[in-house]
């Protein structure tokens, strides 16, 4: 039976010794790895004391006085962060020491110094490390003093200064050091409480000893141990080998862990003894019981079935009492499966106890204040970081008299209400920041974040961070803002900064002053641009941001009044140190108005001499035009008489006719022949007022093939009148001639000057012939210089006194005159010179005393092109006529009424319009039209005007404009219009003639469709 038992008990009991054993080993791992995590935490508080007071040191890096070199204001920023990093320190601790040192290593400034300057002494490596990579540098342990007994641990950050070397001044490097307490690093060894005989290091990168929470004073610069340094060497965290000894020679459980910022070292020990204590006594106490338990099994095996109900009935109260014994059941049931039931069950709870006692370990070391709290704002329970933070002592929750809503100030009760509303919803709020109240009425800023624990009983959890120490960095911010606001105010340039877009988000009062723009609109630089310098100065302002070059332009400002003034712009870009991107632009606008008004008037002198040459050459060329139309006008004034007395008898032949109609108008054959009579008088008077119009035209030559035949009729006609009874005016005329090409208007003014002198020569008697023959001109060439080609010669001829030899080779200078005084000008046959000449022909004189002159005009001839008809001819002419619907506009109700008649009798449907606006109203109406017929001369708009915007709105609509001026404007207008066919007809016109003119159109445009 015994060995039965034995079979089957060893077994059991060596199995359970090696369960045992493995469990033994797991918690001392999972402990080891609890004191390793704890060393991590503590190497992130390490970094979070270096990273606050570089932050300190950086924003001292930026100010604007040491950047000009303003020591002394410099001196105080330094001194107030001195006493913004001393704050908290213990009392009889020595502040923080604040220094300024240059690019040589020498002390500028040192606030431990009676006058705050520095002293001799030189500065620490790593204050000529920050100097040379231009970066921030953190110092290990240095021991100072007269016999080294001083512990210093520095920052240093880099800045930059202003130097002057000579008489120029330029930015130099130079670095601000920045000591952190000791006692800072000592104060966070004690935030954990270690057992007996356990202590916290913290070591620089050199494995050296900078705080000690057990013997620090002692240990203070002394290495750690070789077995520990090695371990720190070989990993960033870890544990130190097992049974690793400390400085007093104990062994211990060691874990260390690095700070990934400054590089320092924490390092947690617990003594061997203490480590391993309670793992062994759990052990020792397990295995007394089992074997005990087995020695009872074997007395009492046959009593275990009746006792293995109660011993079920046992699990749980034994499993909850080794639950609180680490885990294993301080004694045995007796019932195997109920003692395995039973260690599981005190291991799974023993588990749950370990979690929670780690939670609650995290819950009051935790450097982030956490309060478990209700919807109703009961506090049930807090860490020592929030209740220090609102100013309280635990006897005050012990007491159970903190509430949330109690502590808050009344602002502040809306905003928790919106954050309890939505982690009733969601289960957790957005963070937000909030107030709280101190029994003393300060307030702390803090940022809150809170999520339900509890959902059945409103229980949540809430972390709450410090925001003290950023409210005052942003308060110096503000300050250091303000400082260099008011600096820049009172410079008397205009200042303005942009960020690394380009975008304008600073301007000095100097530039709204001047510009009159409201500070509101401070990234609105554009519009205060002259716009004809906006798109240079953008341009330019693109190039520096692209590039990081230096912004340099010209450019004028409006200013307040509205003038604008010269300013010459710069801007600097200004670069991270570390990564040498663009961090903002600073820039300046300096007036230049003088300067550029200096150069400008340099620039004047020059332009004036030549703009002096071209009015000169101008007046010049004006005074050889006013000069050719006087000539004309004198002319004209010879016209005057005969053409008065060409007029009256054509008003005679009309007032006739027109009387002898209304007189006999039963009699239908005298009313026809009474009416053509009226209507050959008005030709010749249009005849001749188209002649007296010509005469008066001014402009540049425009050259046309003319008839020499009708040419020189026409030319009788009027000077038969104008020389008087006494001369005689004879035409001779080649057949055959080719036309000549020339200006029809001034040939007539030459040919009526000519004639003037003739009949002045001859005395008021005698005979003018005027002659027109064909010549050609050989490739030999010509006496009087003429090119090889076809010409047409006009001669006139004179039969008076004529000129002796001295007189003939002056004739031609411009101003000679045999005249006298106020009766010629002299310019009239060098003028008639010119014109032939610029026709491309040439002029010569005959003459013999007491034998006449013969002035001989050459002339270029084209070869004449006639014009046909359609080849329909005048039926399918009138057949147009009949179905052409006409818009005719005319502002004269005579005339348009008459124009009407006409085009009617003709066949042609008309719209009649007295003014371009109604016309152009029935275009938009739709009307149907197949030709526009306008007066070219009415008030508001036009004819031009009226056949522009007609054919803008039907492209193509055919047109005909009606003119009484002998001006060319018309005809150059007609020019610039592209969308459609138009005709110029002078007045008066006769009906007949307008109504073939609209069928030829007509036919044109249905040609083309």
């Amino acid at each position: 039976m015994l060995w039965l038992l034995a079979v089957v008990i060893v077994p059991l009991i060596i199995f359970r010794a090696g369960t045992l054993w493995m469990q033994f080993e797991d918690d001392r791992a999972q402990a080891e790895a609890h004191l390793l995590e704890q060393a991590r935490t503590m190497a992130r508080l390490v970094d979070l004391e270096f990273e606050r007071t570089q932050a300190v040191a950086r924003t001292l890096a930026t100010s604007p006085a040491l950047a000009r070199g303003d020591l002394d204001t410099f001196a105080d920023g330094l001194r107030a962060a001195r006493d913004l990093l001393s704050e908290g320190l213990p009392v009889g601790a020595p502040p923080v020491r604040m220094t300024l040192v240059d690019a040589a290593g020498a002390r500028l400034l040192d606030t431990s110094a009676p006058d705050g300057r520095g002293r001799g002494d030189p500065a620490l490596p790593h204050v000529r490390a920050a100097i040379a990579s231009g970066k921030p540098q953190i110092s290990d342990l240095h021991l100072l003093g007269a016999n080294n007994t001083v512990p210093v641990i520095a920052v240093a950050v880099p800045a930059r200064i202003a130097a002057v070397e000579g008489e120029n001044q330029h930015s130099a490097i130079a670095a601000i050091g920045a000591t952190l307490p000791r006692q800072r690093l000592v104060a966070i060894t004690e935030l954990v409480d270690m057992p007996l005989g356990g202590f916290i290091t913290v070591l620089d990168r050199q494995g050296v000893i900078v705080a000690r929470s057990v013997g620090d004073a002692e240990t203070v610069g002394k290495q750690s141990r070789p077995a520990v340094l090695q371990a720190i060497r070989a990993a960033e965290s870890g544990l130190a080998p097992r049974g690793t000894r400390t400085l007093e020679g104990v062994p211990s459980t060691i874990a260390f862990a690095r700070a990934p910022q400054s590089g320092y070292v924490v390092e947690l020990g617990v003594s061997d003894a203490a480590f391993l204590a309670q793992l062994e006594g759990n052990a020792r106490r397990t295995i007394v019981i089992g074997l005990t338990a087995v020695a009872l099994s074997l007395l009492l095996a046959m009593r275990v079935a009746r006792r293995t109900v109660a011993d079920f009935r046992r699990v749980p109260e034994v499993a909850v009492a080794g639950a609180a014994m680490g885990g294993t059941p301080p004694e045995r049931i007796g019932l195997r499966e109920a003692d395995d039931l039973t260690a599981v069950l005190a291991g799974i709870i023993a588990e749950r106890e370990r979690v929670a006692a780690d939670a609650r370990a995290l819950f009051e070391n935790s450097p982030v204040g956490v309060v478990i709290s209700d919807t109703s704002g009961r506090v049930h329970a807090a860490n020592n970081a929030f209740l220090t933070l609102i100013g309280r002592e635990r006897a005050d929750l012990d007491r159970r008299n903190l509430r949330l809503d109690e502590i808050t100030p009344k602002e502040w009760l809306a905003r928790n209400k919106v954050a309890i509303a939505e982690v009733a919803a969601t289960g957790r709020c957005m963070p937000f920041e909030k107030e709280y109240l101190r029994p003393d009425g300060t307030r702390v800023p803090v940022l809150v974040s809170f999520g339900l624990v509890d959902r059945d009983t409103g229980v949540g959890a809430a972390f709450v961070v410090d925001l003290s120490e950023r409210r005052a960095a942003e308060a110096a911010l503000r300050e250091s803002e303000a400082r260099f606001r008011a600096i820049t105010d009172t410079m008397p340039q205009m200042v303005w900064s942009a960020r690394p877009d380009g975008y304008h988000d600073y301007y000095n009062r100097r530039w709204h002053d001047l510009t009159g723009t409201a500070p509101e609109r401070a990234g609105e630089w554009s519009p205060v641009l002259h716009p004809d310098d906006r798109e240079h100065a953008w341009a330019l302002w693109r190039q520096s941001l692209a590039t990081g070059e230096p912004f340099e332009v010209e450019y004028r400002i409006r200013m307040a009044d509205g003038a604008y003034r010269w300013m010459l712009g710069r801007a600097l870009p200004v670069r991270d140190p570390d990564t040498g991107t663009i961090t903002r632009w600073f820039g300046t606008c300096t007036d230049i108005e003088d300067t550029v008004a200096a150069r400008e008037a340099l620039a004047r002198s020059r332009e004036d001499l030549e703009r002096l040459v071209e009015e000169r050459t101008h007046d010049l060329r004006e005074a050889e035009a006013r000069l050719a139309h006087a000539q004309r006008m004198e002319a004209l004034g010879q016209l005057a008489g005969g053409i008065a007395h060409d007029f009256n008898n054509v008003l005679q032949a009309v007032q006739g006719a027109v009387t002898l109609i209304e007189r006999r108008p039963a009699d239908p054959e005298a009313v026809a022949r009474l009416a053509r009579l009226a209507r050959e008088a008005t030709g010749r008077g249009a005849a001749v007022t188209r002649r007296l119009l010509a005469f008066s035209r001014r402009g540049d030559l425009r050259a046309e093939p003319l008839d020499a035949a009708s040419l020189l009729g026409g030319m009788r006609e009027i000077l038969a009148h104008t020389l008087g009874a006494g001369i005689e005016v004879r035409v001779e005329t080649q057949e055959g001639l080719l036309p000549l090409l020339a200006d029809k208007g001034q040939l007539e003014t030459v040919l009526v000057n000519l004639a003037t002198n003739a009949r002045d020569a001859m005395s008021g008697q005698g005979v003018l012939s005027l002659t027109a023959t064909a010549e050609t001109v050989s490739r030999e060439g010509h006496p009087a210089g003429l090119s090889a080609g076809e010409y047409l010669r006009l001669s006139v001829a004179d039969t008076g006194s004529g000129m002796d030899q001295a007189t003939l080779a002056r004739v031609l200078e411009p101003f000679f005159t045999t005249k006298g005084i106020g009766r010629g000008t002299g310019l009239g046959l060098s003028m008639a010179k010119g014109f032939v000449e610029q026709s491309g022909g040439t002029l010569a004189i005959e003459s013999t005393r007491g034998q006449g002159t013969v002035v001989v005009l050459w002339l270029p001839t084209t070869a004449g092109e006639g014009t046909t008809r359609p080849s329909s001819g005048k039926e399918q002419s009138a057949e147009m006529r009949t179905h052409a619907r006409i818009l005719l506009v005319d502002d004269e109700t005579q005339v348009r009424e008459m124009i009407a008649e006409e085009l009617a009798a003709a066949g042609c449907t008309v719209l009649p319009m007295e003014s371009g606006a109604q016309a152009l109203e029935r275009l938009d109406a739709g009307e149907a039209v197949d030709v526009v017929v306008t007066d070219l001369s009415m008030p508001g708009m036009d004819g031009i005007a009226v056949i522009r915007e007609a054919q803008r709105r039907r492209t193509g609509l055919p047109a005909i404009l009606l003119t009484g001026y002998a001006t060319s404007a018309a005809e150059f207008a007609i020019g610039d219009m592209v969308n459609g066919p138009v005709c110029l007809l002078r007045k008066p016109v006769d009906g007949a003639a307008l109504a073939d003119q609209v069928a030829i159109l007509v036919q044109k445009a249905h040609l083309q469709g």
